[in-house]
């Protein structure tokens, strides 16, 4: 007997097919198996068999009209979050229900691009680092100061090894 194993949904926006990203529906399961690892990982196994969570690709462009609209700066970024539960709320959330709305997470190919290009590494494996960041942001992990900072950078590097071998990079 087979055992089927849940994943959370997501809902893929694509507005930048400029960099090499594989196709959109390939993208989405991956994607969505890297929230499932990543969600398993930090123990929140029941809660990524019933969640959802935006993703948008995009270009410098619009990440700037939304850096300005969201944040005050007309500055591109590589990758933005917009949680919507408090980390609270992520804890005491189960598979039971309807499905929860983890939140959305907006990532520039392009600043990516230019990053991946500036450190001399791969732009796909940038584009993972980005993707854990926003992930993370969404389950309540936050940089506000060095500690919450120096947390952050080190399950990240914990982690992106891990979704680079389930993103099949």
């Amino acid at each position: 007997m087979q055992t089927s194993v849940n994943h959370p949904r997501v809902v893929l926006q694509h507005s930048n097919r400029a960099h090499s990203l594989p196709r959109e529906a390939d993208l989405a399961d991956a994607i969505s198996d890297a929230i499932r690892m990543i969600m398993d990982e930090l123990g929140y196994s029941a809660l990524a068999d019933n969640c959802e969570t935006g993703v948008t690709i995009t270009t410098d462009d619009e990440m700037r009209m939304i850096n300005a609209e969201h944040r005050g700066t007309s500055n591109p970024t590589d990758v933005i979050s917009f949680p919507v539960l408090e980390a609270e709320e992520i804890e005491n959330s189960t598979s039971e229900g309807p499905s929860v709305m983890l939140g959305d997470i907006v990532l520039s190919t392009d600043t990516i691009k230019a990053q991946a290009d500036e450190c001399g590494m791969d732009f796909s494996e940038r584009f993972i680092e980005c993707l854990v960041h926003g992930i993370l942001h969404l389950l309540g992990w936050r940089h506000g100061d060095e500690k919450e900072r120096e947390e952050m950078e080190e399950m990240e590097d914990r982690l992106v090894p891990s979704v680079i071998l389930v993103m099949g990079k």
